[in-house]
């Protein structure tokens, strides 16, 4: 499906939804995160419960309004005010300063395109750190940060709108990775920042709908800490948590704006964990704290509380302690996929590509370097999935992989993949929650509706049907076959893009690999301006040996 380099308003809608239902299929995990005593409830829950509000206001105003006149500026200002007064906890509160930031930004445009939503990932890091007085790295704030950073990098050197987001999703998961560095907390219980994993799936929304695909990729949360371990009951005590006030004290203020700053200063010597959002006379306040009536009285002095809400947070630790499990890796995942997919790749470019694609197992492989049969059996047998897709991205893979199929104890089967292009077209299909059959007849048409060859130098003299081949000159492989020899590198991939490129074709994507030159890179870009100036590009460094460029055409 093609991928979107704009967006509207009824893309915006359905990036909502999709994080909706993310939120809902991961609300255990997510929950599950918070392992060491909760500073404010649930995670997960209170993230859920700021985006349905976010939901139903959407729907109530779309149903109000004539659905086909719904504006960018009546979407923006539904989810910004929306989520500012449906937002619970202190999760919650920070994820509506995110929307209300991003969705402000958009507000005055009818159409968003690459350098707009970099725009917005930078507003809403922004928007997140001052919303909390004493910013804690390593949480969603980090997240949020690395992601936003990386959007405007992306933005300004020129890539696309999908680019730009994966970018932002690979930066904000590198992140969510290394938070247990930054919190010796999240370390010590072997887990990684809920609120971070519950913005990884607003990212992952994003991303999914400027391809046109199905929500896959779901961060795996089993890497964020090699050894879990469980939290002894000394370890889980209440006075080891960062905050040591025993209540969460949340309630919307109408106030002056003007007034927010003495509150804050008042709210400041009563507790922690204190977050403030909003703006134009409406504010929602967060804090925790042993003393409940001066955190109702501060709002009083200022303007006029409502929806006041206090939780014992001693309560909420006792019950999870009696909760608390021994967190193995695999009790971390996120979903429980009814099918799996192991995928042969080799490089560093290439693996990650294939892991933010929803690949949940990458065997080491490809050209010279091919797995044996025990390998893909291992990998098959410890997939988190009853059944597995397997994609050998190699002629020469394939036939172990069949073997393997046949004698592994799950339901598996093997897409002929020949290079790894095919396999980023088939995973493009790819639904962890149905059969391997449903998977494998979705990704077969996407093989129909794509081409694909690869750029590679020949290492000594030969004959083909095309000519002589001398060492060291270049040729293009289409379906294994030499199509074109060329002594000049952008020569040979610039002709091969000539075999692949139709009046139909919609979409370039280009793998560069060990040995593609950034001079060279740009010669080919440019001729696609120049012959193909409909045709929508995008480059990933893929690190593959052998071959500099891997091509596709959609």
């Amino acid at each position: 499906m093609k991928r979107l380099e704009t967006f509207y308003v009824e893309h915006f809608i359905n990036v909502m939804h999709l994080y909706r239902d993310a939120l809902q299929s991961n609300l255990e995990t997510i929950n599950e995160l918070n392992v060491y005593p909760v500073p404010d409830g649930d995670t997960g829950t209170n993230m859920l419960l700021t985006v349905e509000s976010v939901i139903e206001a959407l729907n109530k105003t779309i149903t109000d309004s004539q659905e086909n006149s719904f504006t960018m500026e009546q979407l923006c200002k539904t989810i910004a005010h929306s989520s500012l007064m449906g937002a619970r906890g202190n999760s919650g509160v920070i994820l509506s300063q995110i929307l209300r930031a991003m969705y402000e930004s958009f507000r005055p445009l009818s159409e968003i395109g690459p350098p707009q939503m970099a725009q917005a990932l930078t507003e809403a890091s922004k928007a997140a750190y001052s919303a909390v007085m004493k910013p804690v790295e390593g949480t969603i704030l980090t997240v949020a940060r690395r992601a936003g950073e990386d959007a405007f990098k992306a933005a300004q050197q020129g890539l696309s709108l999908s680019e730009i987001l994966q970018k932002a999703r690979d930066a904000g998961y590198k992140a969510l990775l290394e938070g247990p560095k930054l919190m010796p907390v999240l370390a010590q219980a072997g887990v990684v920042d809920a609120g971070g994993s519950g913005f990884m799936l607003l990212l992952d929304s994003f991303l999914a709908i400027s391809e046109g695909r199905k929500l896959q990729t779901i961060p795996q949360l089993e890497q964020a800490s090699p050894k879990p371990v469980k939290v002894s009951s000394a370890e889980a005590s209440f006075d080891s948590v960062q905050t040591s006030n025993r209540y969460e004290v949340m309630y919307l203020l109408e106030a002056d704006d003007q007034r927010i700053e003495d509150f804050k200063k008042t709210w400041a010597k009563l507790g922690d964990s204190i977050v403030v959002v909003g703006g134009d006379g409406i504010w929602n306040c967060h804090i925790h704290s042993d003393e409940i009536g001066p955190c109702i009285e501060a709002g009083l002095q200022v303007g006029r509380p409502k929806d006041i809400r206090v939780t014992d947070l001693q309560d909420q630790v006792e019950q999870r302690q009696f909760e608390l499990k021994s967190f193995e890796s695999e009790n971390l995942e996120i979903l429980e996929n009814k099918t799996a997919v192991v995928v042969v790749a080799f490089g560093t470019g290439l693996e990650e590509i294939f892991t933010s694609m929803g690949a949940n197992t990458i065997i080491k492989g490809g050209q010279s370097h091919n797995p044996s049969t025990e390998e893909l059996l291992m990998a098959i047998e410890s997939a988190p999935g009853e059944e597995v897709i397997i994609l050998p991205n190699n002629p020469n893979i394939i036939s172990v992989a069949k073997l393997a199929a046949q004698i592994c104890s799950k339901s598996a089967i093997v897409m002929p993949t020949t290079d790894p292009m095919q396999g980023f077209s088939c995973l493009m299909e790819y639904d962890p929650s149905q059969s391997s059959q449903k998977n494998a007849e979705s990704m077969q048409q996407s093989l129909s509706r794509i081409r694909t060859g690869y750029v590679v130098q020949a290492v000594r003299d030969s004959q083909s049907p095309k000519g002589n081949i001398k060492k060291g000159s270049w040729m293009a492989m289409v379906k294994n076959t030499i199509e074109v020899i060329e002594p000049s590198l952008e020569k040979c991939c610039t002709s091969l893009l000539t075999l692949l490129l139709d009046t139909d074709s919609e979409l370039i994507t280009i793998i560069t690999g060990q040995g593609s030159l950034e001079k060279s890179t740009q010669q080919i870009l440019k001729w696609v301006g120049e012959n193909f100036p409909d045709v929508a590009i995008e480059v990933h460094q893929g690190d593959q040996p052998l071959f500099p460029y891997l091509v596709g055409v959609e």
